[in-house]
């Protein structure tokens, strides 16, 4: 979809950590792009306020070495979905991020479609609270296809 629909924006938190990511699998690029999805990376740990208030993503993918309890990881007009990125699913270190405000705690083992489907699954309850740049009313709801 292109012209007056801005994009949505999944902002990528990288870690110090050589080991690939689940982002960068080519078919979540593809879904990503067939569904208007920018996916935004960056290295950047401290000072989220001004990536934020640019790019005003609606998920942000935090790798589990660049997770930083001290940083807000919103703006007063934007608060994004927090999702952690985590080798294992050790119960008591999901708690733990969990109690520190991530919103949720994934596994680098997620295939792309599942992956995909959460985004989807996110993006669908935010867009019910959003209200329209122009009017400052609610706006029509984008739907997504599975």
């Amino acid at each position: 979809m292109v012209g007056l629909i801005p994009k949505d924006h999944i902002l990528h938190v990288l870690g110090k950590s050589n080991e690939p990511s689940i982002v960068y699998n080519e078919e979540l690029r593809k879904f990503c792009r067939e569904e208007n999805i920018e996916l935004v990376e960056t290295i950047q740990t401290k000072g989220f306020k001004e990536i934020i208030r640019k790019y005003r993503p609606e998920i942000l993918l935090i790798e589990e070495q660049a997770f930083n309890p001290d940083e807000p990881y919103r703006s007063r007009s934007c608060q994004p979905f927090k999702l952690v990125i985590t080798k294992d699913q050790n119960k008591e270190k999901i708690f733990e991020y969990l109690k520190l405000g991530a919103d949720e705690v994934i596994s680098k083992d997620l295939s792309a479609e599942e992956l995909f489907l959460k985004f989807f699954s996110i993006l669908r309850r935010k867009k019910v609270l959003e209200l329209s740049q122009l009017t400052n009313l609610p706006s029509i709801n984008k739907t997504y296809t599975v």
